[in-house]
């Protein structure tokens, strides 16, 4: 499910900037921080984007991050101030 979010997101953001065209008056860069790894599934499918449509896209960069540690992200569900579980 997780991909599948992943991969609408992306197909959200491709139909926003192909509606969105006529405002670019020269193709764009694109640059994706890939911090989840889905890089590996969806390389193909941004580079033929880039490919089918060059009047929108001139150059796509991308970074691979690591995500922060778990513990910096996650709260441990419990308020401090008022002892109780959130």
């Amino acid at each position: 499910m997780k991909n599948f979010k992943r991969s609408f997101g992306l197909i959200m953001l491709v139909l926003m900037i192909m509606g969105s065209a006529s405002l670019f008056a020269k193709p764009v860069k694109l640059s994706i921080i890939d911090v989840a790894g889905n890089l590996q599934l969806t390389q193909a499918a941004i580079n033929a984007f880039k490919d089918a449509h060059p009047e929108l896209v001139s150059e796509i960069e991308t970074i691979k991050a690591a995500p922060r540690a778990a513990g910096e992200t996650q709260s441990s569900g419990r308020c401090e101030e008022c002892h109780h579980k959130r």
